[in-house]
């Protein structure tokens, strides 16, 4: 979206991944911020609990997002800013 960013994972995850194109998105509401998964092939967990597809999840500092599972999949830490 305009003013958004991407997270972009390095080039070797494209041949031995399960993590889709786009798999998910973060998106701020108000003071909050979500997680969902765009319908991805591989699943998002949050927290090791398997998100449902397009159902926003509320994100908290130092949650854990899992874009698949296993060596083939991608962990990111939730390291939310300051509130203003």
């Amino acid at each position: 979206h305009p003013g958004g960013g991407e997270v972009i994972l390095a080039a070797d995850y494209t041949s031995v991944s399960r993590i889709s194109k786009p798999h998910g998105i973060i998106k701020k509401e108000g003071a909050r911020y979500l997680f969902e998964d765009r319908g991805s092939t591989g699943g998002s967990f949050l927290n090791s609990t398997e998100l449902q597809k397009r159902q926003p999840a509320i994100l908290h500092d130092g949650d854990l997002i899992e874009l698949a599972k296993g060596a083939k999949g991608a962990r990111l830490l939730v390291i939310l800013p300051e509130s203003e």
